[in-house]
């Protein structure tokens, strides 16, 4: 996988994903290590990204057939 971040292969961004969350994303895969953001500052950006008014997963977006209903092992449903 890390030779396909080199050779400049980057995940397309999820349609209900909002596109500060992605560009998040994107950073963390820089083509060099040095220039991706470490733990800290990936914090810091989700903590932005948290406290602004805004809806940054869009689950409006999913389609219907997306939601499954899962059960626990004893056949609670969840």
């Amino acid at each position: 996988m890390e030779a396909n971040v080199i050779e400049g292969y980057r995940l397309e961004k999820p349609e209900h994903c909002h596109r500060e969350l992605y560009n998040i994303m994107y950073y963390c895969w820089e083509a060099e290590p040095k220039d991706r953001p470490d733990f800290a500052d990936i914090v810091n950006r989700l903590e932005l990204l948290i406290n602004k008014d805004m809806d940054y997963i869009q689950l409006e977006r999913f389609p219907d057939h997306s939601y499954y209903n899962l059960q626990h092992l004893d056949g609670e449903k969840l």
